[in-house]
């Protein structure tokens, strides 16, 4: 019969070269799920600050209505008119 001629080199060529395969995949693997963990904490990051934003805003908008000069006028508009009977 005639059989190929068993090389161990060839084997252990062949091993490595499929547990390369497997290294690199799961390097390019983690990676990805780093760069998706980054994103995501990013992500976190940005809403956090549009709503501190937005809280500050309404915060500001919420003095201005309130101001000192404003206050004046909503006293002058509450008090009845001085020529209107009781």
């Amino acid at each position: 019969t005639l059989t190929p001629h068993y090389d161990p080199r060839v084997e252990d060529f062949v091993v490595n070269e499929v547990l390369s395969v497997f290294k690199s995949f799961e390097e390019e693997l983690t990676k990805a799920e780093k760069e998706a963990n980054r994103r995501v904490e990013e992500e976190k990051r940005r809403i956090k600050e549009e709503e501190k934003k937005r809280q500050e805003d309404q915060q500001q908008q919420l003095s201005v209505n309130f101001a000192p000069e404003d206050k004046g006028k909503q006293v002058v508009e509450s008090e009845p008119h001085p020529l209107v009977l009781k």
